[in-house]
């Protein structure tokens, strides 16, 4: 009887054996495919940021030039002069009235 139960958990040893591989093999593949995915969404993000910047520094440059052309804007700084177009200081009480 010994030698029927070896040869039975012998085979049913074999039998777990192989449907692990398969199942293995399956994971394989779809950890593949999962990472190609991530590399994919990491480029597309990479190339988000480049346009995302590019963007921002053409509004950036757009605004620097329109406030340069507003009456009476300092040359240097590009910021109104005089003539009541600053901001009100509102960290003293006198500039939150």
């Amino acid at each position: 009887m010994d030698g029927e139960l070896a040869a039975f958990l012998n085979q049913r040893f074999e039998e777990t054996r192989r449907h692990f591989d398969v199942v293995a093999e399956g994971l394989r593949g779809e950890i593949r495919v999962v990472a190609e995915g991530h590399l994919g969404l990491g480029r597309q993000l990479q190339e988000l940021r480049e346009e995302n910047e590019s963007a921002h520094r053409a509004i950036l440059s757009a605004v620097k030039f329109s406030y340069a052309e507003l009456p009476g804007a300092h040359p240097a700084r590009g910021r109104p002069r005089g003539g009541g177009t600053e901001r009100p200081d509102l960290s003293s009480p006198q500039g939150r009235q």
